[in-house]
């Protein structure tokens, strides 16, 4: 009997050892598959109506990640109400604004795949680009690598905005 109990702790230790192994292992390969934190917003300009049509692009878990934080809701961004909690939360943290005053943004809809959400709006006016500043701080409020970058295009006027946590407010200005 003696022998038998000798084995069977062998036998769990080996077990319980290898339950955590596994577990390191799969978590340290989550933690190495995501390294850098980068979003994409694009802004172009309507060739009829002038208006700025407006696509951001972020990973989907980081962002469902950060919704949860701030709710402490279990977030499901198909679902009507949560997003309205999406849209509450680009709304604070994607502005822009003309002498100070905000522009007003229409919110158009969001795309969601497994990887990644895209998000809709465009502006409710016609508007002029290098008279615009933006403010784009969305996840970096969470997530201090998180890097923000938009491309902008309006006739001759293009470039890109690279937003950290540095800086808030940037000016569209042609770029070579």
């Amino acid at each position: 009997m003696a022998v038998f109990l000798s084995r069977f702790c062998h036998v769990q230790r080996i077990a319980v050892h290898g339950i955590i192994t596994s577990f390191v292992l799969l978590f340290s390969q989550f933690a190495h598959s995501h390294t850098f934190f980068e979003s994409l917003v694009d802004i172009d300009t309507n060739a009829n109506s002038g208006k700025l049509e407006i696509v951001h692009t972020y990973t989907l878990h980081d962002l469902t990640a950060v919704l949860m934080a701030h709710t402490q809701l279990a977030i499901n961004l198909e679902h009507p109400e949560h997003e309205a909690i999406l849209r509450h939360y680009i709304e604070r943290n994607f502005k822009l604004r003309s002498n100070g005053e905000p522009i007003d943004l229409a919110w158009v809809g969001i795309q969601i795949n497994p990887q990644n959400i895209e998000i809709y709006q465009e502006s409710m006016q016609k508007q002029d680009l290098a008279k615009l500043e933006l403010k784009q701080t969305v996840l970096q409020d969470s997530l201090a690598k998180q890097i923000n970058r938009v491309n902008f295009r309006q006739g001759q006027l293009q470039g890109t905005l690279i937003f950290t946590n540095q800086n808030k407010w940037q000016s569209f200005t042609n770029q070579d």
